[in-house]
């Protein structure tokens, strides 16, 4: 058994929350594991090993916060491995990697940040870049989530396949899953006989959003009677592109067509899944999973996404949803519309989707990263 040291920002909070918690509470497991974070609800029993660094809800300073007290106790604590959940974290772990001869593994998700540095020069995409580079180069170890991740390390920052561990992240079937009890979400906002389309992350451009809205704009055209939930929140970086959101809404006269819960608790989302018809992920770059994909298919609601989810594995083309290509909202809108006029196709969808979810556990992807710890 060794001593493991996690870092990261997020617990419990989005995606790279949620994996930070499964990692944190499955790889003690096999390890004697601490970690230092900022927020975690309240919902951990094991807080001797969690070490808090406070926030006040300001991006910059908090961040500098974050970093210096991340530095002072990876130079100070006693432990074997650092493991950071994304490749930010895993770049805080570099100075006791090379101080104190510590040992680093570090998850990279996807790299749609540093690849928008090959398409453009800005600063901020040359920093995420280098930052991408130092990690590559001084990890002992690299978790990936996704096969094509394995060629794009090795295409953009030279990485050996001998480095890299594959491994899918997980689902909990427990939580997600076809029993969830039906109706909890359309009566909260009054949902009758609408179709409810879901969409469930973080409110930023990556996301691809306002191309969900142009194809209601289609739909909405078309004659279509629907609703769209948007389960998330933007932080206050992104609060201008959720301005822009509600502009288009209000512009194509779809304000009653869109409802904005804002963050919904990880044991609320299954109900938001079970009362909807159809998930929709409109990304265009910077996904390297899509936990969202697999939660709303354990449930058994049928997907359409971007084809970067098809690359990632989650979801399988006409055979658990349907994909279409980024940044093509007429696309979107057919897609759409075809699983809201076609039942069969839809049922088949969410048979499918059920059975091919399973295969993903988050135990399996915890011992993957143990293993090399």
């Amino acid at each position: 058994m060794k001593k493991v040291l996690i870092i990261s920002r997020q617990f419990l909070g989005g995606g790279i929350g949620l994996y930070t918690y499964e990692c944190f509470t499955k790889l003690k497991k096999w390890h004697d594991t601490k970690i230092i974070t900022t927020y975690y609800r309240n919902k951990i029993e094991d807080t001797n090993n969690v070490i808090r660094v406070k926030e006040t809800g300001s991006f910059l300073p908090d961040a500098i916060r974050f970093f210096l007290h991340s530095l002072f106790n990876t130079l100070r604590l006693d432990y074997d491995t650092i493991f950071g959940t994304t490749y930010f974290h895993g770049f805080l772990g570099i100075f006791a990697k090379i101080l104190r001869r510590k040992k680093l593994v570090v998850t990279i998700h996807d790299l749609g940040l540093a690849e928008k540095f090959i398409r453009s020069n800005s600063i901020i995409n040359i920093g995420r870049y280098f930052l991408h580079k130092l990690v590559t180069k001084y990890a002992d170890s690299i978790i990936v989530t996704n096969k094509k991740m394995i060629k794009d390390l090795n295409t953009h920052f030279g990485v050996k396949e001998s480095k890299i561990v594959y491994s899918p992240l997980g689902i909990d079937t427990g939580i997600f899953n076809p029993e969830v009890e039906a109706g909890t979400v359309k009566r909260k906002f009054g949902i009758n006989g609408n179709t409810p389309i879901l969409f469930s992350a973080g409110i930023r451009p990556k996301k691809g959003l306002e191309y969900l809205v142009e194809a209601c704009k289609i739909l909405k055209g078309n004659g279509r009677d629907f609703k769209v939930i948007i389960a998330g929140s933007a932080t206050s970086i992104f609060k201008p592109y959720l301005d822009k959101l509600n502009t288009m809404i209000d512009e194509f006269q779809l304000r009653e067509n869109f409802i904005f819960p804002g963050i919904v608790e990880l044991e609320d989302m299954p109900y938001y899944y079970k009362d909807c018809d159809i998930y929709v992920a409109p990304s265009y770059y910077g996904e390297g999973w899509g936990m969202p994909c697999t939660e709303a298919a354990a449930v058994g609601v049928p997907i359409v996404a971007t084809t970067l989810f098809e690359d990632t594995g989650v979801v399988v083309n006409n055979e658990t949803g349907l994909v279409v290509n980024p940044k093509d909202s007429k696309q979107l809108a057919i897609a759409i519309e075809k699983l809201l006029t076609d039942k069969e196709l839809a049922n088949k969808f969410k048979e499918n989707g059920i059975m091919y979810v399973k295969q993903f556990t988050w135990e399996w992807h915890v011992e993957k990263i143990a293993g090399v710890i």
